[in-house]
């Protein structure tokens, strides 16, 4: 009795009536940086009880592309490639499957209509990777931050690890060397970005980093503004 009773709050918590019934991809587009191409959900509304949902991401230009959905409680659970059923042949030997893997990767875009899904306010998880809506398609660059000029900067946490705004000061000067950011959101103390000034003032380096366990990227000031200039 006791074991009915778990599996019904188990399968009362989980619904397995969604349903993807239709989705498309787009072109894969190589003209971006797609380095700089954060995931995305562009857009969600439902109607007339069809959920309709686009995302951006990015991907390996031959991604196998089978979506499958399940949702369990408020997250909405999305895999861009679930693993197709086994073919056999003729004798009944498994045919083994080609996976083909290139050297680019692509920006995409995929729009999916889903059944059996009542309101819009679920968290949704892409590959085990949180997906949040965002205005522009490429990541947030060093510039477009902003912060509270009355919060202290150099600031450590209870670890002694660096958290927040880092600024560096040309000995004796008031002149702006170095400036970081210890992304607060993120678990470890880890740089998000860092920007490097010449005794000018003048903006000499720049690098970035995209994701929590990612490189960071170089940019050159010249396309560094570029790219300011670009949603």
């Amino acid at each position: 009795m006791r074991l009915i009773l778990i599996t019904y709050l188990f399968l009362s918590n989980c619904v397995f009536s969604q349903e993807i019934v239709d989705y498309s991809l787009s072109p894969c587009d190589v003209n971006s940086r797609v380095e700089l191409i954060q995931p995305r959900i562009i857009s969600k509304f439902i109607y007339s009880d069809t959920l309709f949902l686009s995302i951006g991401f990015r991907e390996n230009c031959t991604f196998d592309l089978n979506p499958a959905i399940s949702i369990v409680n408020d997250t909405l659970y999305l895999e861009l490639s679930e693993p197709r059923p086994i073919e056999l042949d003729s004798l009944g030997n498994e045919i083994p499957e080609m996976v083909i893997v290139t050297m680019c990767d692509c920006c995409f875009e995929l729009n999916l209509s889903l059944t059996d899904i009542k309101d819009t306010n679920f968290v949704l998880m892409v590959n085990e990777l949180q997906f949040f809506h965002h205005d522009s398609r490429r990541v947030k660059l060093p510039d477009e931050y902003i912060f509270d000029k009355s919060k202290p900067i150099n600031q450590g946490n209870e670890d002694g690890l660096k958290i927040g705004l880092w600024k560096a000061y040309y000995e004796g000067t008031n002149k702006l060397h170095v400036e970081t950011y210890f992304d607060e959101k993120w678990d470890d103390s880890i740089k998000r970005w860092e920007k490097v000034y010449n005794r000018k003032g003048e903006l000499i380096s720049v690098c970035f980093r995209t994701r929590l366990n990612g490189s960071m990227i170089y940019v050159e000031v010249k396309d560094y503004y570029k790219l300011l200039k670009t949603p």
